[in-house]
């Protein structure tokens, strides 16, 4: 767990982006951390990823129950989506139905981008959305197995004391996966 948070780490990699033809992305990559008062936290790792010169589905958020609101989600969209352009075919934004990711703020940005934006039911994420069934299992693994590594590295070099990664260290292993 990263130094000085009240929760769990937990890397999130879950906006898939639906094109013609049946091709899709993967659109995001957040990681979230728990913090109690964290906006200082929050700007401080969102000014350690631009700094490093990551790419904009790289972010960062914390929060003091560890989720992401809707707020956070509409800063990540309008980083990401691509803009609606002359000759550019709309596009499908395939969400489950978490309580920000159905709002109407979500729609209308996703819209004047020129993305219609489709919620799965609930219950149906796990057997309808790609990166649940393809994705994750994968990334979660290879991300896993760094932090392990790189956990065990450290409890060698600290023995006696329980080892932790800082923010940053965990976004350098995120943004290795």
């Amino acid at each position: 767990m990263p130094r000085g948070y009240t929760g769990a780490l937990d890397i999130e990699h879950d906006d898939v982006l639906g094109f013609p033809g049946g091709r899709t992305r993967l659109a995001n990559s957040r990681t979230r951390m728990h913090d109690e008062g964290g906006e200082k936290k929050e700007q401080k790792l969102k000014d350690y990823i631009r700094v490093r010169g990551y790419p904009p589905w790289l972010t960062a958020v914390t929060g003091p129950k560890g989720s992401y609101r809707e707020e956070h989600l509409l800063t990540f969209l309008e980083a990401t989506l691509e803009e609606w352009k002359p000759g550019r075919q709309w596009r499908i934004l395939l969400l489950d139905a978490y309580a920000p990711q159905q709002t109407d703020n979500v729609r209308r940005l996703a819209w004047s981008k020129g993305y219609v934006l489709v919620n799965l039911g609930g219950g149906t994420t796990g057997v309808a959305q790609t990166n649940d069934t393809d994705c994750h299992e994968h990334q979660r693994r290879e991300y896993t197995q760094k932090e392990m590594a790189e956990l065990v590295r450290m409890a060698r070099l600290t023995k006696g004391r329980m080892p932790s990664l800082m923010e940053e260290q965990c976004i350098e292993l995120m943004a290795d996966v």
